[in-house]
């Protein structure tokens, strides 16, 4: 995919869509500083000599020609991590943080990667998949050790993201659950061009090549993982660690519904994240049973881009009425000051 300047980093961990997404937009190194990969004598170097001009003079030389990067931060140092967060805001970058919201899922994908070898389809397809069941479903899940990696490694990456903060950097934050959801497709193409513009990659022209980049990818291996035979207590334990985001105390959100109908139904979700650190996420139900009118959420006056019509099968089945299957709602671009200035109306 074509870009324009100027370049950028994605700080993700592994097993979190990172190589589909990275493909997609430009990146030229996945994981340069790893062991084994094209800069990985800047971390041996490191963890040998401990030399911080050694450590400078590596990370400038990887960075010349300014390349867009992958880089899981589990895998290398601290201190390269910090290096390059210098050096890459020094030199322009822009930043995406790529996250894992729920807790289960990246370390048991990557529990069952690395026991079985198996890191993508292409991997998978060489696997006799009957074997890899078997073996599974002889094992137990090693949960103590799963859930002190999802810890250690939330921590590097909060560690990545606060160093980029605190240099005055406005970076991107793409969430797994949220960029990778069929069933809220137009929510996920809303998220994904907002990461491209951010960096500069050109969106594909078509929907259709969109639709295969974030809902065909996988290495459809999930339904071997509740074969592990402690996999029920695996997802109790490690659900007590909570879900991850970055990002800092939310406001709280405020909306005038004055001037809607009294018999209209409106629910205000908890505020999330949104896609930028200076954004958050308002999301909804706003029906109105006798209405064809247009929903508007509006800031100050001002009329901000929102998601309408997302389904909501839940809403509809308790209402029993299958017009509001499609009522909810997301502005994805609400900024910290708007959150207590919003109004929703309902046109005629």
């Amino acid at each position: 995919m074509k870009r324009t300047k100027p370049p950028f980093i994605i700080w993700t961990l592994r097993r979190t869509g990172g190589t589909n997404l990275a493909d997609h937009i430009g990146v030229k190194h996945h994981e340069p500083f790893n062991k084994d990969r094209v800069f990985g004598e800047v971390s041996t170097a490191w963890i040998e000599t401990k030399d911080e001009t050694g450590l400078q003079v590596g990370v400038k030389a990887a960075l010349k020609g300014n390349p867009s990067i992958k880089h899981c931060v589990e895998t290398v140092p601290e201190e390269v991590t910090r290096e390059l967060v210098r050096q890459s805001v020094k030199k322009g970058y822009q930043h995406i943080f790529l996250i894992r919201r729920k807790p289960h899922g990246r370390v048991l994908s990557l529990q069952f990667a690395e026991s079985f070898d198996i890191w993508g389809a292409n991997h998978a397809r060489r696997r006799s998949l009957g074997e890899v069941e078997a073996a599974v479903a002889d094992q137990d899940l090693p949960i103590n050790s799963m859930i002190r990696q999802e810890v250690g490694d939330r921590e590097a990456l909060r560690f990545a993201y606060e160093q980029i903060l605190s240099l005055d950097v406005t970076p991107a934050i793409a969430v797994f659950e949220d960029i990778y959801d069929a069933f809220n497709a137009p929510l996920s193409i809303a998220l994904f061009d907002r990461i491209c513009g951010h960096v500069g990659a050109a969106r594909p022209q078509s929907d259709e090549e969109v639709n295969k980049i974030l809902f065909s990818g996988g290495q459809n291996t999930n339904d071997k993982y509740k074969l592990y035979r402690n996999y029920d207590e695996y997802l109790e334990k490690i659900a007590g660690i909570g879900e991850f985001a970055l990002g800092g105390i939310l406001p709280d959100v405020t909306i005038d519904r004055s001037s809607l109908p009294e018999d209209t139904v409106v629910e205000i979700f908890k505020p999330r994240q949104s896609w930028r650190s200076d954004l958050i996420k308002v999301e909804g139900l706003a029906f109105h049973s006798a209405s064809t009118g247009l929903w508007q959420l509006t800031a100050d006056g001002l009329n901000l881009s929102v998601i309408w019509n997302l389904p909501s099968p839940t809403f509809a089945n308790k209402r029993g009425n299958k017009a509001a299957n499609a009522s909810r709602f997301e502005a994805l671009d609400v900024t910290f000051e708007n959150a207590t200035k919003l109004k929703l109306s309902l046109s005629n």
